[in-house]
């Protein structure tokens, strides 16, 4: 059954393209935005008990970490830096392809603690790559934080955090998109395959 909000998403007067419009369409809702706030909450506690004394540089995956390290960074009340890498596998395709470095800025990572926000971890392709680019820059420590890890998946690598651990399916919202559009809506929904 399509929830109220993507309904409403979707009624908007905005000109969406009908292909991305009627795969949204087919959208069901997973996992509701109060239980969304309720696992990044957790996550929070877990990385000030974790980090609150290391003074992390928190460096965000654009576009789809940027939700999620909104959610983060509201939360945590320690010593931090933030920055961002632009990088993608996807563009506005569903399915992966090459690395594609776009743009980045972040303070020195020598010798940093370093943790990577991004939306979710599938493969870990884009995650590997970006751990070995931080350790290259010079960071002490590399860790990763997402909003959901991939259930049952073979990966590269995995996350030291992971709000949500879901199983199979393309995902939008909280910062998960299909060609762009969905990366807004406060919950998790899985569309039709």
């Amino acid at each position: 059954m399509r929830s109220e909000l993507l309904a409403n998403f979707l009624d908007c007067t905005a000109e969406i393209p009908l292909d991305i419009s009627q795969k949204i369409a087919s959208g069901t809702e997973l996992v509701t935005a109060p239980v969304v706030e309720s696992a990044v909450d957790q996550l929070a506690v877990r990385l000030t008990v974790d980090l609150q004394d290391q003074n992390p540089v928190f460096l965000t995956v654009l576009h789809g970490g940027l939700v999620f390290a909104g959610m983060i960074l509201r939360r945590i009340v320690f010593p931090c830096e933030i920055g961002y890498v632009h990088t993608t596998r996807y563009g506005s395709a569903t399915t992966g392809a090459e690395l594609d470095w776009r743009a980045q800025d972040f303070p020195d990572l020598t010798g940093r603690q370093v943790v990577i926000l991004d939306d979710i971890l599938d493969e870990g392709k884009t995650m590997a790559a970006l751990v070995q680019f931080c350790v290259e820059q010079g960071a002490d420590t590399v860790r990763s934080a997402v909003l959901v890890e991939r259930a049952d998946v073979e990966r590269s690598v995995g996350c030291d955090y992971a709000a949500l651990s879901l199983g199979p399916g393309f995902l939008i919202g909280c910062g998960m998109d299909i060609a762009g559009y969905g990366r807004n809506l406060p919950g998790i929904y899985k569309l039709a395959d």
